[in-house]
Parts: C-alpha cells; sequence; structure tokens
C-alpha cells in the first residue's frame, strides 16, 4: 500500500527527506541541501596542510579536541546531516575568520549558521531516536513510548523556536526567504510527526505494549488511545478500566493461541486438551468438566479472568517498586541537571539531552523492574512475544555486513561454526578491542552488539 509504505522507513530517514524534501518536486524551496553541499566543498578546501593546522590550533585553544576537519555529508549514512551541521558550527568561528581573510571560498554566511542551528533543533532528536531503535535490545514495548515522550520533551522546543522566528518574520520590513523557508520546512516537520506517530498508534498491540514499558507509563494517554475516558483525580476507577481493556486485548491475542478442543470421554463428561506451553493456564489440562452447555467461550472468560488477576499483581508491583528502581538509577549514573544549558550531567562526564536521558532510564529501568515481578506466568509469555518484535534490522544488517567481509570465493568451504566463530571475535574485537571478554561459546552475536551499543552510549 503506496499510502503507508513511508512508515515502516528508517525513523531518521523520514523525517530527513521530509524536511529536506530530497524527492519531492518542491525540493527547490529548500535550502538545507545547498547548505549541505557548501560543507562538502568547503571540507575538500580544508584538506589543505595550512588550513588543517589552523582549524587543529583553534580547536585546541578552545578545548574542543583533537579536530582539523569538517565531516562531509554522504547520503548513504544515516544522520550524517547533523553530523556535518555539528562540525561545522563547531567551527563555525574559525571558518568564517578564515573566508574573511580570502583563505577559504566564501561559501557560508552567519544567515546560513542561524539556518544550520534551526536544522540542529530540528534533526538531533532523530538522531538520538534511530541510535535507541537500532539497538537488538529495544523491541516493540519502547515505539510509542519513544515517540510519546518525542511529543512530551522535544516538540514544546520546536514549537518555541517557531515562535521565535514567526515573531523575526514579523519585524521584518521585507520578508526573509530564507526565514520563509525554514518555516515552511518546520510546518512540513510537524505535520509528519503527527502522521508518523498516528500510524502507530492505530496498533492496539503496540498501545498494550507500551502499558507493560515499566520504564515509562503514560496512563492517560494509553486510555486516550485504547477509547477509555480518563478521570482526573481518580485513579482507583482508571487503574480498573485500563486493567480490564488490557486484560481483554491480551486474551484477544493469546487466547487463540491456546487451541482448546473439547474431547467427550463418556455422555456426561469432557476433557479439554491444552498445549504444553499453556498448561500454567489450566493445570496439566486433565480436569473433567460436565459436557452439557460447555463451549469454548467458557474457557475464554476463565482465561480473561486470570490474565485480569495477573495484571492488578503486575500493577501492584509496579507501583511499589519503580519510584525506587529510578531514584536507584540515577543514583548509579551521577545524574546532575545543568540548568543553564538543559542537559543532564553524568557521573562519566558526558552530557545527555532531557530526551536521551528519558530513553536511557526507560530502557535500564524496565529491565531491572521486570526482573523483580513474580508470580506473572502469562504475562511472561506475553512479554517475550513483545520482546521477539525488533523495531528494527539495523544490528541484523550489520551482522550481514561482517559476513561478508569475512566470507570470500577463497573461504568457500568454510563451516557455518567456523563462520560464526570468526564474526563473533570479529565483532568482540571492532567494538572493545578485547574478544577475550566473551566466552564466544555461549554469548551470541546479538548480546555482544548489545554490549556495543550500551558500551557507546
Amino acid at each position: 500500500d503506496e499510502s503507508t509504505s513511508s512508515t515502516s522507513a528508517d525513523v531518521y530517514d523520514i523525517f530527513y527527506n521530509e524536511l529536506f524534501n530530497s524527492d519531492d518536486a518542491r525540493s527547490s524551496i529548500s535550502g538545507a541541501h545547498s547548505l549541505l553541499e557548501a560543507i562538502n566543498r568547503l571540507e575538500i578546501e580544508c584538506r589543505k596542510p595550512n588550513i588543517r593546522k589552523i582549524i587543529k590550533s583553534f580547536t585546541k585553544s578552545r578545548n574542543l579536541g583533537d579536530i582539523d576537519s569538517l565531516i562531509p555529508y554522504v547520503k548513504t549514512r544515516w544522520t550524517y546531516s547533523v553530523l556535518s551541521f555539528e562540525r561545522l558550527l563547531l567551527l563555525a568561528p574559525c571558518l568564517l575568520n578564515l573566508m574573511k581573510e580570502g583563505m577559504l571560498s566564501p561559501l557560508l554566511d552567519e544567515s546560513d549558521i542561524e539556518c544550520i542551528k534551526v536544522y540542529i533543533v530540528l534533526l538531533k532528536p532523530f538522531q538520538t531516536i534511530t541510535s535507541f531503535f537500532n539497538s537488538p535490545e529495544t523491541t516493540s514495548r519502547y515505539l510509542l513510548s519513544a515517540l510519546r515522550s518525542y511529543k512530551d520533551t522535544v516538540l514544546p522546543h520546536v514549537w518555541k523556536l517557531r515562535s521565535k522566528l514567526n515573531k523575526k518574520q514579523m519585524q521584518n520590513r521585507n520578508n526573509d526567504s530564507r526565514l520563509t523557508i525554514i518555516l515552511t520546512q518546520i510546518e512540513r516537520f510537524l505535520s509528519k510527526i503527527k502522521e508518523y506517530i498516528e500510524s502507530y498508534e492505530k496498533e492496539q498491540l503496540l498501545v498494550v505494549a507500551s502499558y507493560f514499558n515499566c520504564g515509562y507509563r503514560n496512563s492517560p494517554y494509553l486510555m486516550e488511545k485504547l477509547g477509555l475516558k480518563y478521570e482526573e483525580g481518580n485513579n482507583k476507577s482508571n487503574n480498573d478500566a485500563l486493567s480490564k481493556r488490557i486484560s481483554d486485548i491480551i486474551t484477544g491475542i493469546l487466547f487463540p493461541m491456546l487451541n482448546i478442543r473439547l474431547e467427550t470421554t463418556n455422555e456426561n463428561m469432557a476433557r479439554p486438551r491444552i498445549p504444553g506451553i499453556m498448561s500454567i493456564v489450566f493445570d496439566d489440562g486433565s480436569e473433567s468438566i460436565d459436557n452439557q452447555g460447555v463451549s469454548e467461550s467458557h474457557f475464554q472468560y476463565i482465561f480473561y479472568s486470570m490474565v485480569l488477576k495477573e495484571v492488578q499483581s503486575f500493577n501492584s508491583q509496579y507501583n511499589k517498586i519503580h519510584v525506587r528502581y529510578t531514584e536507584e538509577h540515577m543514583k548509579e549514573i551521577g545524574t546532575e541537571y545543568d540548568q543553564a544549558t538543559g542537559m543532564f550531567k553524568l557521573s562519566n562526564g558526558n552530557f545527555l539531552s532531557e530526551y536521551e536521558y528519558l530513553l536511557l532510564t526507560m530502557r535500564d529501568v524496565h529491565h531491572k523492574i521486570w526482573e523483580d515481578i513474580r508470580n506473572c506466568p502469562i504475562l511472561t509469555l506475553f512479554n517475550q512475544i513483545i520482546d521477539s518484535v525488533a523495531v528494527s534490522s539495523t544490528h541484523i544488517e550489520h551482522i550481514f555486513s561482517i559476513s561478508s567481509i569475512l566470507t570470500s570465493k577463497r573461504r568457500g568451504r568454510i563451516l557455518p561454526s567456523s563462520l560464526e566463530k570468526r564474526m563473533k571475535t570479529k565483532v568482540a574485537y571492532m567494538t572493545l578491542g578485547n574478544y577475550h571478554k566473551f566466552d564466544l561459546k555461549k554469548t551470541t552475536l546479538d548480546q555482544i552488539l548489545f554490549v556495543q551499543k550500551s558500551e557507546s552510549q
């Protein structure tokens, strides 16, 4: 279906194309591509030894690290537009000065730098969410939570930026064409975000999966998407209604998997046959019942009652330990909020935006809480189903790329087991510099890739 095919693409790719109009007939109004082309041309000029020396001296004087060049924009690399813009913004004072002195071509000016700042505000969060979704540990339970938290933490800044630019445009006697372009792009950007998020909110399974995300739960939002009315200040009524609705949906998903059959043993008795994997529901399936008036709905009601009991138990346990685990997580990573920059400073010296910190906390706290949830066998099975649906196939593509490097015509007879060992060694060495950290016989490629993501954060 052409109308929905775009929603299955990479998150960052969707919003990049929407913002820059790279595949649209309206691309003539977009100034972002021209800025990226200018950066690529400047990057080539900055390769000259004397220019590199000046840039390196500038970055050392500002304690910016060992940087001596720009980052060229590569269309086939995800999020490279943000990396190119951020590096240019970092070196902007030095580059503008070199342009004034005639050592670089005058491809950019102060107005272009202001435009680039706007593009970074719009695109940076999608670099964050793309990295989050590309982890093998990010499953379907996090999808709506990540998108909803984006609306809560990032969109207010975009609205504020739009208001600021509108005010600036109104103060200009002659409309600034660049501001007009950016404001148009922001409007399309916001429209695309709404369309993208709503396409996923229609899926009930994703809404239910979000309910069991222990790191981030928004009850009013979930009730709205499930067609329930949220009563302000009446938590008991809200929890009861939400628990019943969630239990009903889970029953609809799992009950058909039971494949219950009634087999009559005599005139008055029948015995239900339950698959072993779900024997937790009806003991071992050996219960005999009166065959008169018995139907599938009888067992479905029993199953619903058991699911509801587990959902209520899950809520009770969640409410007791959520705050404690969140506080412990904050102490563990040494979180300090910097009012001046609006960033969270971690004990390792890294700075995270509010959105980056929320995504990190969401996943870490969820895993810790779910490990302590007890006496919920049906929900544990449902949890496994949810976690089997990955948000992105990027980590699998990473494995394919590594396997293509390690296989060749000369290695045509290599055994699958030998190839897997070589791949594990290669991944561990590439990501951590030390493959001895893992037991390569027991550790899977997904686990090694997850360690790479965790340690890089």
